[in-house]
């Protein structure tokens, strides 16, 4: 089943606070790495889960989506959508 990266991405934009909230966007291999204005506002990391991502690091304002090797294509639409 082909996943829809851009629906991925519009959920997980909302999760971390919304557009608003994002201040940079990057990735790894497997992570979506972001800075955020206001951490306290990011979603819960089952709420993450939810939206296909493996899990949450939290580093401050520094944050990491785990996604996998899809993550090229999440930050793809991602950026599209900010």
């Amino acid at each position: 089943m082909k996943k829809d990266y851009a629906e991925i991405a519009d959920t997980l934009i909302a999760a971390l606070g919304g557009k608003e909230n994002i201040v940079d966007v990057a990735n790894c291999m497997t992570r979506l790495r972001l800075t955020v204005k206001d951490e306290k506002i990011l979603a819960s990391d089952d709420e993450f889960k939810k939206y296909d991502a493996k899990g949450v690091v939290r580093k401050g304002k520094a944050i990491q989506v785990i996604i996998g090797f899809d993550v090229e294509n999440v930050r793809g639409e991602f950026e599209r959508l900010l």
